[in-house]
C-alpha cells in the first residue's frame, strides 16, 4: 500500500515546532538557510508574515486560530 503525503498543516506543525525547540543553525550554511526558509514560508502561511518578530503580538491568536482551523480542516479530511 503506498503512502500518502502528509497534509500540508501536519508538515507546518511539524516545522514551526523545529522553529521554536531547535537549533536550526546547525549543519552547513545552505541546510541551515533551507531549513530557515521552509519555516518561514509555513510561518508565513498562518501569519501572514515570514516571522513571529514582523507581528504584532496582538495577531498571534489569529495565527493559532489559522493553523487550528487548517488542521481541523485536514483532519476531517481523512479518510480510513
Amino acid at each position: 500500500m503506498a503512502e500518502t503525503a502528509k497534509p500540508q498543516s501536519f508538515t507546518d506543525v511539524v516545522l514551526l515546532r523545529t522553529g521554536l525547540r531547535h537549533d536550526v543553525d546547525h549543519g552547513s550554511r545552505a541546510k541551515a538557510r533551507a531549513k530557515s526558509k521552509k519555516i518561514g514560508e509555513a510561518f508565513s502561511r498562518y501569519g501572514g508574515a515570514p516571522s513571529p518578530a514582523g507581528l504584532d503580538p496582538s495577531r498571534f491568536s489569529v495565527v493559532q486560530a489559522n493553523l487550528l482551523a487548517a488542521l481541523n480542516h485536514d483532519l476531517s479530511a481523512i479518510t480510513v
